[in-house]
């Protein structure tokens, strides 16, 4: 929303908001279950407090080719196994759907990322000065930043074979307060300086900045034109890196025998993160041929 306050003033007001809902859906192999398994002790309905390996309710896990492509009616002899008669326990070579679905769970990551943004700027011509007005600005910004993940309890707990380590889940926002402030100033015909300054506030460990800016652009003629600035610059964490968390599979360089096995490596924020600071100096010259030169 912009609107005229008088001939020589303007205020400019702007809302923004971004919702950004994902989900992620997969699977994986379930660590305590498959263990469960191998040993004999699978099935939706095994008690492996009270179940026999390999008895009733209670299947044994092939993790070998025949554990898919064997005939199903296929046994093999476990040995040290025998039922509550005495008998030896024959294990199906082939896997069952039981047992299967038993080692088997889904991965169900819920994200949401929230933003919203009011910006509010009040610009105009201060006064006349010889070379020109001089134009100032003033303004505010609010931003609130959300960002919340909801892992299953398999993932909490660590329970997959391939991504391994625990994985919390977090619901973290802020509230964030800036002001800022400009100035152009036409010094003489040949030069100008702006300046500018922006106080932001993050709260907690972040705290606040003040940073300025100061240019300066002199044209001591039509073909050539020098500027130089100074600057401070603040770059606050995200929130994903101050409280996120996420487990990813990766190579990493075995110390050993030099092989790149593939790892799950858990990233953790931190709260106490410092933000990055900045300071900048910049001095340029262009050159503004005319057109005849060569």
């Amino acid at each position: 929303m912009r609107g005229d306050i008088s001939e020589s003033w303007y205020y400019d007001v702007s809302y923004t908001r971004g919702i950004n809902d994902y989900r992620l859906n997969s699977s994986d192999g379930l660590d305590l279950q498959t263990n469960l398994a191998l040993n004999g002790l699978g099935g939706q309905n095994c008690n492996p407090a009270t179940g026999t390996p390999g008895v009733g309710n209670c299947f044994f896990y092939n993790p070998f080719g025949s554990g898919f492509l064997a005939d199903p009616s296929a046994t093999v002899p476990v040995p040290g196994v025998l039922d509550a008669q005495g008998n030896q326990v024959f294990a199906p070579v082939r896997n069952s759907s039981d047992v299967l679905d038993f080692i088997t769970g889904d991965i169900n990551i819920e994200g949401d990322s929230d933003l919203t943004v009011l910006d509010g700027v009040i610009a105009g011509k201060a006064f006349d000065l010889p070379a020109g007005p001089l134009g100032v600005a003033f303004g505010f910004q609010y931003r609130d930043d959300r960002l919340a993940q909801d892992q299953d309890d398999n993932t909490n707990r660590g329970n997959f074979l391939f991504v391994t380590a625990p994985v919390e889940d977090f619901d973290r926002s802020r509230d964030v307060y800036a002001l800022f402030a400009e100035t152009q100033i036409p010094v003489t015909e040949d030069l100008e300086i702006s300046a500018a300054v922006r106080f932001e506030d993050y709260g907690g460990s972040i705290g606040d900045s003040v940073d300025p800016r100061v240019a300066v652009l002199y044209t001591p003629t039509n073909w050539l034109s020098v500027r130089g600035s100074f600057s401070t610059a603040f770059r606050a964490p995200s929130i994903f890196q101050q409280f996120g968390n996420q487990t990813s599979l990766n190579s990493v360089e075995d110390p050993r025998d030099g092989g790149q096995p593939f790892i799950a490596i858990n990233t953790v924020g931190n709260e106490e993160l410092a933000p990055e600071e900045s300071t900048n100096f910049n001095v340029a010259s262009r050159p503004h041929p005319s057109p005849g030169w060569n």
